[in-house]
């Protein structure tokens, strides 16, 4: 294993943590809620967002930060394994699946009108 691989594992790795981190946070309901839903809301349309939609808001985020972190650990698999090419189509294919997700979901929460 060349010294190359071994950073980019361990930057990638710093990352995973960050990002699975923030998926338990969202889990647990805790801390600012991640989407643009929420971060671009003023401080009175916050207060005044239903318990039910900042639990959406929370699943969304979670789901979102829990599948980037997968997407990181398969592309860091793949460097370490000198397998890139099959990782990163299982993570392209991840990744286009948490688009079409987080883009649904934003219609379907009514963001789209």
């Amino acid at each position: 294993m060349q010294t190359w691989q071994i950073v980019f594992a361990l930057v990638f790795a710093v990352l995973v943590a960050v990002l699975f981190f923030i998926a338990y946070r969202q889990h647990k309901k805790r801390g600012t809620i991640f989407t643009n839903t929420w971060l671009w809301a003023s401080k009175e349309q916050r207060e005044k967002m239903s318990e039910g939609k900042k639990a959406a808001e929370y699943v969304l985020a979670r789901n979102v930060f829990f599948v980037l972190g997968c997407i990181f650990v398969l592309i860091a698999v793949g460097v370490l394994t000198l397998l890139l090419e099959v990782f990163l189509s299982i993570a392209g294919v991840l990744g286009l699946i948490l688009v079409v997700y987080a883009v649904v979901q934003s219609i379907r929460s009514g963001e789209w009108k």
